[in-house]
């Protein structure tokens, strides 16, 4: 996980006087940065027919009631938290927030 994901690292920033748009700035750099590099890995991967090592970068999703799909994704969670997963849509939206 990235520093600057870290609540307590934000809280600091803000305590030392920079502001929630620096902020921001910071995280859409380190995000989009750090997600370039995963696909990057990825299709490194691919084109050298690595391709039982793509799983360790992925998570999967179960549907659970029946009616969704079930698949895995690439996940950027990483980046933000130990825990959670994040997938491509859900990263796009964090970056655009992160934007405005």
């Amino acid at each position: 996980m990235e520093k600057i994901f870290v609540p307590e690292v934000e809280e600091y920033l803000r305590e030392t006087g920079v502001s929630d748009v620096e902020i921001n700035t910071i995280k859409f750099t380190v995000l989009k940065n750090k997600a370039l590099e995963r696909l990057k890995l990825i299709s490194d991967l691919i084109m050298k027919d690595k391709f039982d090592e793509i799983k360790a970068f992925t998570c999967y999703s179960g549907s659970g009631d029946g009616w969704g799909d079930t698949n895995n994704f690439i996940d950027f969670g990483f980046i933000m938290s130990e825990k959670d997963s994040c997938d491509i849509l859900e990263l796009c939206e964090l970056l655009t927030d992160f934007k405005k």
